[in-house]
This record gives structure tokens, C-alpha cells and sequence, in this order.
């Protein structure tokens, strides 16, 4: 599955943005994460930004936004999101474990049962 999302920046600011799968929990980032490659195309004055997430996982989508002067933060947004089965859902960072705990009990159900046929 290619995630897609896009950003419409002002002339004076930049972003820096990535999309991880979350692989489990860390002690000092909270999150033991997987940063996926990025393509970026610009089109229109819009940057487009794609990512490979495969068929399942949890994932965090960040995008921060900085000034060109000064190179100060202006903006950081976070998203958490769950793909599963084709579908996609928002969750909460404090949903984020107990998603991947479920996730991964589902798909080592899921083996299991392939290699007992």
C-alpha cells in the first residue's frame, strides 16, 4: 500500500517530515520505530510525499515546519494511524501498544493456522 500525503508550505518556511512503522515500545523514544523511504514530487507548488507501508502495520506520521530565516520551529504534528486488512484508523498515541500488541496476536494466529494446514 502507498501512503500519500501533501504539503502546501509558504515561500519563507520548510518542512522536515518522515512516516515510521512502530515496532514496539523504547525507553528513552517511547516508540522502537522503523523510518520508511520517501519519494517526494512537487507538483503545483504543492510537495507530494509517498511511502510504502506494506500490508499491515502501526505507524507514526510526523511533519514539522520551520522557518527559512531563523530555522525555528513553527509547527510540529504528530499522527498515529493503524492499516490493516486495506483499511486505515486513526488512533491515539495511547493506543499505539495495545494496536501492535493485537496486530502482531493476529497475524501469529495467522501463521499458526497456515502451518497447521
Amino acid at each position: 500500500m502507498i501512503y500519500t500525503y501533501f504539503l502546501s508550505l509558504p515561500s519563507k518556511t520548510y518542512a522536515k517530515t518522515y512516516v515510521a512503522k512502530i515496532t514496539d515500545s523504547h525507553p528513552k523514544f517511547v516508540f522502537e520505530r522503523e523510518f520508511l523511504k520517501k519519494k517526494i514530487i512537487d507538483i503545483e507548488g504543492m510537495r507530494h510525499y509517498f511511502f510504502d507501508i506494506g500490508k499491515h502495520g502501526v505507524f507514526e506520521q510526523c511533519t514539522k515546519v520551520f522557518s527559512k530565516g531563523t530555522h525555528h520551529l513553527i509547527s510540529c504534528e504528530r499522527k498515529y494511524f493503524v492499516y490493516s486488512r486495506r483499511m486505515q484508523y486513526d488512533i491515539l498515541q495511547n493506543e499505539v501498544l495495545h494496536c501492535l500488541f493485537n496486530l502482531k496476536l493476529q497475524y501469529q494466529d495467522k501463521l499458526r493456522k497456515k502451518k497447521a494446514a
